[in-house]
């Protein structure tokens, strides 16, 4: 998680304004609730708070400026919207916090580095898990180191992650902590079955057997020849 103070500036919007059109213009609509106070619409910057996702994630501490009042608000990322077909954030939704004060939220588990076993590939079995901190302690993700797993079987278990034990809680009892989070699947190759393909007579084969056969009756009408 990094140290740095990470700021976005915001500005208020009325409730009823144009979404859309807040999009068209480069931001990106949002709320701001909690610590018993009423909720507020906000807009802010949507290049910025991309690159903020894609280097911090969702989990760390923000503080939102005002433009208007220039006051400066610890928040939380509650919530990211994002429209169905094309995946842009269509609304954000920030949790005030008090930053004296501990709270529970969901950390990502991600898997970081290269993979080198052959056959085998790393699987996820939870991607997320709760902890409890103060909100400037909150790890801004759970990483995996894959390139530490060199063998089939291998698993990576909640009690082998990395933290701030000191600081931060995670909400499993021990036994829970002792399941495995990620483990080293081989991968079989798929064999492909080719398909059992039955002979066909030659046409024009079934005709031969078929005059191979005496005619109905044959037999019989040589017996009556011969008697005479």
């Amino acid at each position: 998680m990094t140290n740095t103070k990470i700021q976005f500036h915001v500005s208020s919007r009325a409730l009823e304004e144009n979404l859309a059109q807040i999009r068209r213009n480069g931001f990106t609509p949002g709320n701001v609730f909690g610590l018993s106070k009423d909720s507020v619409g906000i807009s802010l910057n949507t290049r910025s708070f991309l690159q903020h996702l894609k280097t911090e994630g969702e989990s760390g501490l923000l503080y939102l400026v005002a433009d208007q009042t220039k006051t400066e608000v610890p928040v939380l990322i509650s919530e990211v919207q994002r429209h169905p077909v094309t995946n842009d954030i269509a609304h954000v939704s920030f949790l005030r916090v008090n930053l004296n004060e501990k709270i529970t939220k969901d950390i990502d588990v991600k898997l970081e580095g290269v993979f080198e076993v052959k056959e085998a590939t790393v699987l996820l079995v939870k991607d997320s898990i709760e902890v409890e901190a103060l909100p400037a302690d909150l790890p801004e993700a759970f990483f995996i180191d894959i390139s530490k797993l060199t063998e089939i079987g291998q698993e990576v278990h909640v009690a082998d992650l990395e933290y701030d034990r000191s600081k931060v809680t995670i909400q499993m009892t021990p036994e829970e902590q002792e399941m495995a989070i990620a483990f080293v699947q081989e991968v079989k190759e798929e064999v492909i079955e080719e398909p059992v393909v039955e002979e066909v007579p030659a046409e024009g084969a079934e005709a031969t057997d078929a005059t191979a056969q005496p005619a109905e009756g044959g037999e019989a009408a040589k017996s009556e020849e011969k008697s005479e």
